[in-house]
């Protein structure tokens, strides 16, 4: 009878320790990517010196950077919106309004939005880390490249991706 009780002992007190190490790599996560964005004092938006110096080829494609004229009296949100739409236009992607609701249902057209839920997922589109390794941070966080990549998974038959929010854009 002992021998069974340590037995349920040592198995709840090894639960215990894994359920603790995954809360702890959550948290750890989380902190790590805000410490990163911190490091590169990273905002899409305003940091002018990003598209002259980071070279955003995880898509394995030429990102086409022009000089847009935004005024700074438009709020963040609708300078998200104007960089999605005339990305769109590049791309000659001709639904840009269902972007943009995308984009506004997943993080509000915050393009430094971190899941609530899961923290795993980054930018404007929410893009997990886990079911999409092959966004990287700095794409993820930045509004041109990260629309260029939901561009090409919509036009490759993945806009289900984003079903969990399509009640909110349909």
């Amino acid at each position: 009878m002992n021998k069974y009780l340590i037995i349920l002992l040592c198995s709840l007190l090894l639960l215990l320790i894994i359920i603790t190490k995954y809360t702890e790599s959550r948290e750890n996560y989380r902190n790590e990517l805000k410490s990163k964005l911190k490091e590169l004092k990273y905002n899409p938006i305003e940091n002018k010196n990003f598209k002259e110096k980071q070279n955003l080829s995880t898509l394995n494609t030429n990102v086409k950077i022009i000089n847009l004229n935004i005024p700074n009296t438009k709020s963040l949100q609708e300078k998200t919106a104007e960089i999605i739409a005339e990305v769109a236009r590049q791309e000659n992607f001709k639904n840009k309004d269902l972007l943009i609701r995308i984009a506004k249902a997943e993080s509000g057209l915050n393009p430094n939005a971190i899941g609530k839920i899961d923290n795993r997922d980054r930018g404007v589109y929410q893009i997990n880390y886990f079911y999409n390794p092959s966004v990287n941070d700095k794409c993820a966080f930045c509004v041109w490249c990260s629309t260029k990549w939901v561009i090409n998974e919509i036009n490759n038959g993945n806009l289900w991706k984003w079903n969990a929010s399509k009640h909110n854009w349909q």
